[in-house]
């Protein structure tokens, strides 16, 4: 998603949030709801077109001047370019798509976010890592932590769950002991 992060971010001059997790970490795609049923969206698009140009949108905007019209004007002409990622086999489905898309890129709010993601569901995979594929890099570059209590301190998901194991750390640190039946006082015996 970062040609996007950088397309908004060039658009509206505000700093974006950037996951750029380690190509090994997992895969992930979209399947958009329609009255037929779910399609892949790789079936609607041509997906390495489509981020191709939105990454030649945001190199665009980046050389066509500060001017709110010439971005604007760049921003509405790089969406109808974007259009030959389109494939045929769906019209009806793409002209929503399209219409989604569009609107996201234009008013890039929640509304708009909402609408794409209440029309489209998200498929994602992880490659869990555990002792025998413990990999620093990919840890490194982790986009899925644990906040642990009561500091907030960040791990990352991996290193969380396998390779030096935080997880009982963390547990060992936090626990309460157990009140068993025999400690439990009876309010109404206590003077």
């Amino acid at each position: 998603m970062l040609p996007f992060s950088d397309l908004i971010e060039t658009y509206t001059g505000e700093p974006q949030v950037r996951f750029t997790t380690h190509q090994h970490c997992g895969a992930a795609t979209y399947g958009f709801v329609t009255e037929d049923g779910i399609i892949p969206i790789n079936e609607m698009i041509d997906v390495d077109e489509f981020f191709d140009a939105v990454k030649q949108m945001g190199e665009k905007l980046n050389h066509g001047g500060d001017g709110s019209l010439n971005k604007y004007k760049t921003l509405i002409e790089g969406i109808n370019d974007m259009r030959i990622s389109l494939k045929d086999s769906k019209t009806s489905s793409n002209t929503i798509f399209w219409k989604i898309i569009a609107q996201t890129l234009v008013k890039h709010d929640f509304e708009a976010l909402r609408k794409f993601h209440w029309n489209a569901l998200f498929i994602g995979t992880m490659h869990f890592m555990d002792n025998f594929n413990y990999d620093t890099d990919r840890v490194q570059r982790c986009c899925i932590h644990y906040a642990t209590p009561p500091d907030g301190t960040l791990i990352p998901f991996c290193t969380y769950n396998s390779g030096p194991v935080y997880r009982e750390q963390i547990w060992q640190r936090h626990a309460q002991p157990i009140i068993t039946k025999d400690e439990i006082v009876d309010p109404d015996t206590i003077n």
